[in-house]
């Protein structure tokens, strides 16, 4: 039987979808320690994590990453 006329797009497209998923779960993971280490210098209550990276196969490369945080002190609220 012969393959369809798109199967190596289809085949790049899909390892290009899994490689994007795996970089979005190793970088859930990164920001999850980020945030345990920020808290021992910064105080806050709580921090959510939201947007895309926080749904599968929804990141991109050129995707940010959004974390709100709750109870943060104003001083800490804009720093660098």
């Amino acid at each position: 039987m012969a393959q369809s006329s798109t199967y190596i797009l289809d085949t790049i497209l899909i390892k290009k979808k899994e490689e994007r998923e795996r970089i979005r779960c190793e970088l859930l993971h990164k920001i999850h320690s980020v945030l345990e280490e920020l808290y021992a210098v910064i105080s806050f209550q709580e921090a959510y994590i939201f947007g895309s990276i926080t749904r599968p196969y929804s990141f991109y490369e050129y995707s940010d990453i959004d974390i709100g945080f709750i109870g943060l002190d104003d001083k800490d609220f804009l720093t660098n």
